[in-house]
């Protein structure tokens, strides 16, 4: 079953890539750019994500968890 993130993010890309020049950690500057990645449809699924930023594909899973569960707020 292929899931849909583009339409689980609420964000646009456009706002999200603004958030993602903002951070300055570097997890919170990954988990920007996974939903980014996400959204635009650069990547089509959590291991490729998780692939691309070198991080485990149940990380990526948890934070759409965080991020589905209490937004930006919760994520960061």
């Amino acid at each position: 079953m292929k899931v849909n993130y583009q339409e689980r993010i609420d964000l646009t890309a456009d706002e999200l890539k603004i958030i993602l020049f903002e951070q300055r950690i570097l997890p919170n500057k990954q988990k920007i750019q996974a939903l980014y990645w996400l959204k635009t449809g650069a990547s089509q699924s959590l291991t490729d994500v998780a692939e691309r930023l070198g991080v485990h594909r149940i990380t990526v899973h948890r934070w759409l968890k965080q991020y589905s569960a209490g937004g930006l707020s919760e994520l960061l």
